[in-house]
This record gives structure tokens, sequence and C-alpha cells, in this order.
């Protein structure tokens, strides 16, 4: 999953837009000898998330902002590298789908996008530890198989309990038996390499330590799937900042961005002196920023890491849990540019299959000390580069990873260019010549990120944590939200990069909550949880401000959100609008619904605002009806059940309008489909 990290907005009054510098004063008179530096926001990490932060609040007028980057650069895991005759990324490398996505629809309109052709799984051929090549007509069936349990994946572990690998495993054994292959070393290799393919896919060491419901989490965005960029991912910088389409507009994050700045210490409970209800944020070179709000946008690494010593005093316990509960691994490339193109045209994809009894990467040793033999045997592929027909990249994850992040440069070089050399060139019959330079990424050894992108394990699901808890703000003890501490938790894969410039948490004047995506307007907008001041709970989908799609509805006395007859909203749920005379978006809730005094709960599909669609709808007494609903009422086919399981006498099932049951018809196909969406509209809130 790319690192698709979060960030939030204030609820705050700005009124405070000029830079100052004073003396500290007070109990930290003593601690720092230096100037402080006073301003309304700090953010720290000048990652996509980080500048998209930046760039939203300058938008609305916010000036008084500075950005704390630990690197000598921005980009964070967006990191485009001069190689070759072009650019490579270390990091961010492809865009994956199109309708939903925001990072393709903002640069599609400006022709920044190509098809591309090195990463076209579909063309690719294996190559066995022997260097053989395996025949097509084999590995397209075995792979069909594994693209098959793939795609029954998202229904099958919406209610699955295990790990992926657990899934995975116990699906390809039981189709296997269907074919004549079920025996063979060939099967099992393809099996090994598609949980190598799956690792990188979720920057995880081993997929039984993933979580079946990581894969459910995930939402593709559809359309072409193999998107490049012509000038490298951190073009996206520039179209966040506004320098792309017209650099007279740029907006000016560059300037407010101190590079080099690692942050040491963030202090936020001041209650008292001059700096009552502000953070102060102290940096490795002593510098010292005061701010009304910090926007913490680091690595979950790098908070699994020193969560405990950065925050002054400690984050609360539901943040911390969330910390060590949540996952993040390691995946890294390797760059090799050679002096001339000595693969065939059209081989831009060259899976590496274990086939070998004797290779020493087994399961038995995998996550354990990596002999050089062995982490090499790790590498999932060599691949092409678009635009770069001289260079290969390999892929590898975990343990793997981090060992040959160990090795010099030269070392990697060599022993890739060996391994290299005898699996390709017996494959393809050719001399390999030595690669002329090298290049490769460090993610886990780098102390301001400590690995890649983050992940749904199965220790989150033992601890029951989310990424939205560590999007809620931090409030000091004056009941002031000063904080907010948010990080790449977004499970997105790392080749996705989508999600970046629209999540985060946002807290309304009348204590209205809301965390989750936001489009460029300022509207919810994706996935999201609103809790409103009366305890009223939506999570679900949004779009353009408005509850539209799978969501769930839960009501304060602790009831998921239902009822039957008696529930009649007056007004859309969750309305969103824009002043016009406000610094940051002001949200509000249009109107409340009637609440009757009763529990109740809906699960299912809503549009703009109102329960419109199928889903089911419950009553505190266990009363139900399972069907249609159009705009707030249950109006359609469906179903009632009553708290003893009956349907009443004569069976109350057919055609409802208004609530009332006006024909009576056998709907099963309704009532099923609608216990299906309630089912994947709570899978997907859980």
């Amino acid at each position: 999953m790319e690192s698709a990290w979060l960030f939030p907005w204030s609820s705050c009054i700005l009124n405070e837009t000029n830079v100052q510098q004073e003396k500290l004063s007070g109990d930290f008179s003593t601690k720092f000898c230096t100037c402080t530096i006073y301003v309304d926001y700090v953010i720290v990490g000048a990652g996509a998330s980080g500048v998209a932060a930046a760039s939203m609040l300058m938008q609305y007028g916010v000036d008084s902002i500075v950005i704390l980057e630990a690197e000598n650069r921005t980009g964070g895991r967006i990191n485009t590298v001069p190689f070759g005759d072009g650019v490579v990324e270390l990091g961010c490398q492809w865009v994956h789908g199109e309708e939903g996505n925001v990072i393709f629809r903002m640069a599609s309109q400006h022709d920044l996008l190509m098809e591309s052709v090195s990463n076209d799984f579909e063309k690719m051929f294996f190559i066995d530890s022997s260097g053989n090549i395996v025949d097509r007509e084999q590995s397209a069936e075995l792979l069909g198989v594994l693209n098959e349990i793939s795609e029954s994946s998202e229904k099958d572990l919406v209610n699955f309990t295990g790990s992926l690998g657990e899934y995975v495993t116990r699906e390809y054994s039981r189709k296997l038996e269907m074919l004549a292959l079920s025996n063979s070393s060939l099967a099992s290799a393809f099996l090994d390499w598609f949980h190598r393919a799956q690792n990188i896919f979720d920057s995880a060491d081993s997929w039984f330590e993933t979580s079946g419901h990581n894969g459910v989490e995930y939402k593709e965005c559809e359309g072409k799937q193999n998107w490049a960029w012509k000038s490298g991912y951190s073009t996206v910088l520039d179209l966040l900042t506004r320098k792309i389409p017209d650099p007279a507009n740029e907006l000016p994050v560059r300037n407010k961005t101190n590079l080099s700045k690692e942050v040491k210490k963030i202090m936020w409970n001041i209650l008292s002196g001059r700096n009552k209800n502000r953070v102060v944020v102290e940096c490795a070179d002593r510098s010292v920023y005061a701010a009304r709000h910090v926007i913490v946008t680091v690595s979950l690494g790098v908070l699994k890491e020193r969560a405990e010593s950065m925050f002054e005093p400690a984050l609360p316990e539901e943040k911390l849990n969330a910390i060590n509960g949540l996952s993040i691994g390691t995946v890294d490339k390797i760059y090799l540019k050679f002096p001339y193109k000595w693969w065939p045209d059209g081989f831009n994809v060259f899976g590496v299959l274990k086939t070998n009894e004797t290779v020493p990467c087994t399961d038995e040793v995998r996550n354990k000390i990596f002999t050089q033999q062995c982490w090499l045997h790790e590498i999932l592929a060599f691949q092409a580069v678009d635009n770069q027909p001289l260079i290969l990249s390999a892929w590898l994850s975990g343990s793997a990873a981090r060992y040959m992040e160990q090795l010099s440069e030269e070392e990697v070089k060599q022993e890739t260019y060996q391994f290299l050399s005898e699996l390709m060139g017996t494959a393809l019959d050719v001399t390999v010549p030595p690669p002329e330079r090298i290049l490769r990424s460090s993610w886990s050894s780098n102390p301001h990120f400590r690995g890649s992108y983050s992940f749904r394990s199965m220790e989150t699901e033992r601890r029951g944590v989310s990424a939205a808890q560590l999007s809620e703000p931090v409030a000091n003890d004056n009941g002031i939200s000063v904080c907010i501490s948010v990080t790449s938790c977004l499970f997105v894969p790392n080749l996705l990069a989508h999600g970046v410039v629209k999540n985060g948490a946002h807290r309304y004047p009348d204590g209205t909550r809301y965390v989750g995506d936001w489009n460029q307007r300022g509207q919810k907008h994706g996935m999201g949880h609103l809790c409103l001041p009366n305890g009223t709970r939506y999570d679900g989908a949004f779009q353009n401000g408005l509850c539209t799609g799978l969501g769930v509805m839960c009501f304060p006395d602790g009831a998921k959100y239902g009822c039957l007859l008696t529930f009649l909203p007056t007004q859309p749920l969750s309305h969103v609008n824009l002043t016009a005379n406000s610094a940051l978006p002001v949200f509000f809730i249009e109107s409340y619904v009637r609440i009757a005094k009763r529990r109740r709960r809906y699960e299912g599909e809503f549009m703009q605002g109102w329960f419109h669609g199928h889903g089911v709808f419950w009553r505190a007494d266990g009363m139900k009806f399972e069907g249609e609903f159009r705009g707030g009422r249950i109006w359609g086919l469906g179903l009632v059940t009553f708290n003893d399981h009956s349907h009443g006498f004569p069976r109350n099932e057919g055609f409802f309008q208004d609530c009332r049951l006006v024909r009576k018809k056998h709907c099963p196909e309704v009532v099923q489909r609608a216990q299906k969406v309630a089912l994947l509209a709570r899978a997907q809130c859980d």
C-alpha cells in the first residue's frame, strides 16, 4: 500500500498570522536557550500529506504555517530520483485506477500520465530456479487459479477471522484437487511466488501475519490500473501546490518548508503561561516552535520507535495502543543500469520462481537471518522501467529487504548481477553484461521512515484498533484540541497514492467530530466516521458532503442505528456546506432527524443523506425490516420480522409504501439482497 497519509483539519479560529520570535518564558526558559518561533500551525513532515495539508490551509487563507521536514528533501515516500537517462521511483511508482482516484483526476487533465508497459503482469513470463522458462500454459493456469481466489476474497473475507495466508492456502489446495497439477512442485512454487507478491502488495513479512480483513478494506478504483508518470511521481507535489498548471499560482509551500529539521519533542499539554494552550515543538538542532495546532504526518514506523519519547506528556493510551497494534513493513527496489539492452523486446517482467529444493529460502527460514543466496531468491521479479530501455528493477520485501539494506552498495550490485546472470543468462541463452550503476531504496534503515507502508495485521485484530483512532485530535487538560497525530495508516497499497490528499480529522465548534476522506472543496467525500454531539454516529461512505453509499448509523444509547415505522427523517443526514466567510471549512448538520425514544440501527445503502436502496432496519425490541428504502422511508418490497423471529399473521411481507404494507408479495430475492448489503456495510465499517 503506497504510503497513504492522513491529514486533519483544526476547528480553531486563526487570529495570529505573523511569525513572532521571542524568548521563552516560564518553566521552559531553562530548558531552551534559543528563540521561539510562534505560528498558528506546525506541520511535522513534508511528505504528500504534509504538503497537501499546508496547501489546503493556504487555499483557505491561512499563512502562519511552518513545515518541519527531517529529510533534506520533500515528498516523503514520493522519491523521484535522477538515474540513467531519466528518473526512477524509489517509493510511489504508479497510479492505479481512474474512477474515484483523485490523483488520476488531477494528473490526467494536464496530460501528465502515460500507460505503463513495464507493469503489464499479464505478459509476464516465469523462470524457475534452474534457469528454465516455465511453460506459458501452465503458468497461466496456475495464475488463473490464484487470481480467481483473489477475486472471490472480497466477499469471502468479510467474516473470515484468520490470516490472509490461511485463506489463500486453504482455497488453493481445494482448487488444485480438481487439477492434474495438484501434487506438482510447480504448483507450490507459484503459491510461494504469489505469497511474495502479496507481501509486497501489503508490505508484510508473511501473509500469515496479514489479517484477512486487510484486503476487504482495500478499495480498487475502476479503470486502467497501470498509469505511469511522464516526469516522475514527484509531479504530484506540483499539482498539490498548484505549480501546475500555472507556476504563477503556486502556493508558497516550499517557502514554508524547513529541511533537515528532525523533531525530537512535542509538548502538547501546556496549561498556563505564555504558551498556554499551545504546542511547543523542539527540533534536534535546538530550534523551537510554538503553535496553536500541530499536524503530525510522520511514518508509523517512526511512531512505533519514538512515540513514547516524542510526545510530552505521553499520548493517550488509545493512541499508543493503536500505534502498537497497527503494522508496518518494508518493500525495497533495486535498479540496475546496463551498457546495452540484452533482454528481448516484449519481455518486460521476469517472475522468479523457487522450484529447486536446495534453495534455502523456505518458510522455515523466512523472517530469520538471511544468507547471500537466500535474500536473492526472495526477489519477486525483474522488471523493465518505463522510458528507461537500459534499466531493470528488482522488487523484494520483508526480512530479505532489510538484510539487503545492511549490505554495501557494491555488495548488492555484485550479488544481484551474479544472480541475474545465472538465472536470466541460462533462460535466455545470453551473456548478461555487468551493470554500470546501481540504485536501491532503504526504507527500513532510514530513521525518518522505519518502513514503507502500513497494513492491518493479526495483531491489529487482536487489539481491536484502527487507523482512525490515530486521526482523532488530542485535547489538552483545558479541553482545547491542540495536537493531532496522524500517520501513514490508511490501508491503501504502496503503489497507490490516490488517498494521500483527502484524509483527516475535524472537530467542529458544536462538538461534531469527523474522521475520514475529503474532496478538494472541503467536503466529506469517501469513507468516514461522523459523530454528532448527541452521540449519534454514522460510519460509511460520503459523496460531496452527504451520506451516499454503504453505511451504518448508531444512536447514543449504544445500539447501531435502526428504526422501523417510527423513524421518518425530515432532512438529509450530514448535509455539508462551506460558508463563504470561513478561514477553514465550517460544517454543520442541516437538520437532525426526529429520533424516537427506542434504540435503533440501520445498515445498508444511503443516497444524498437518506436511507435509500436496500438495507436492514432494527428497533430496540428486536423487530426489524429487511428490504427496500426510498428517501428515508420504508418504501418497496421487504419483510418484517418480530423479536420472536416470527413474521406475524398474516405474514408481513410484500410491498410497503411510506412504512405501511399495502400489497402482499413473496420477495426472498429482495430480502437476501438487503441482508447481503447490510453485511457488506457492517464489514466495511468494522
